[in-house]
């Protein structure tokens, strides 16, 4: 995605570096393996594997700030006594600044952030420099019409991909689109590698037109214009 000058994307690791100082990423659903041990699946402590690779981000990338973009935790409710344990060892072993845009799997967090320490605003977003940050469950401000881009999770982008033998698999995706607001926004893939998807067909917002989207894979590869895509699989 050329031209979009301050913005790095870390492609691979599901995530963003805004001015060569603030490191972005969202969609941690801190607390999954909760709710995959009632369907009878046994996950080592997903938050640990995360807090892993974010420490790594921010020691490879020098950032001096972490955005996450909300649904922190996997419950819609308060945080159960499993997630508070896991948010708490999250947060308290991040070495910079942090702020957290709720996303709407954060209920009841504000006060728990607070107590330790860490910012937050609402799912609406914020203006970070000249990129507006939000989560996706609420349309931007109107202040987001003066930003350069629009930076977002909560959709959890995927496509449906065929291989050679007529095997379909999802991949999680990367989505450039254009928005009525003015600037475009830039669609997050799962920061959590577990997490499932919506297919790029059934994403739909009255303030953005999917059809017009440009599609990345993980790996930096573009894949297609939407239409393109989701003919020709």
């Amino acid at each position: 995605m050329p031209g979009d000058f301050g913005l790095e994307i870390l492609w691979e690791d599901c995530a963003v570096l805004l001015n060569k100082s603030i490191l972005v990423l969202g969609d941690l659903h801190i607390g999954l393996e909760g709710d995959l041990a009632r369907s009878g699946y046994r996950l080592i402590r997903l938050h640990r594997k995360m807090l892993a690779k974010t420490l790594d981000l921010l020691d490879r990338t020098k950032a001096d700030k972490l955005v996450l973009l909300g649904d922190v935790k996997h419950s819609i409710g308060n945080p159960t006594d499993n997630e508070l344990y896991q948010l708490e060892e999250f947060f308290l072993n991040i070495p910079v600044k942090t702020k957290v845009v709720l996303g709407n799997h954060d209920g009841g967090l504000k006060d728990y952030l607070a107590s330790w320490g860490i910012d937050f605003s609402p799912s609406a977003g914020y203006m970070e420099d000249e990129f507006y940050l939000f989560h996706g469950n609420a349309k931007p401000r109107e202040e987001a019409k003066d930003a350069k881009l629009l930076i977002a999770c909560h959709w959890h982008p995927t496509v449906r991909i065929k291989d050679k033998r007529g095997v379909i698999y999802q991949e999680r995706v990367w989505i450039r689109v254009p928005t009525t607001l003015g600037p475009d926004l830039l669609m997050l893939p799962t920061f959590n590698d577990l997490l499932g998807g919506a297919d790029i067909e059934d994403i739909h917002e009255t303030w953005f037109r999917i059809e017009e989207a440009e599609i990345f894979l993980t790996d930096g590869v573009f894949l297609g214009k939407y239409e393109d895509v989701v003919t020709h699989r």
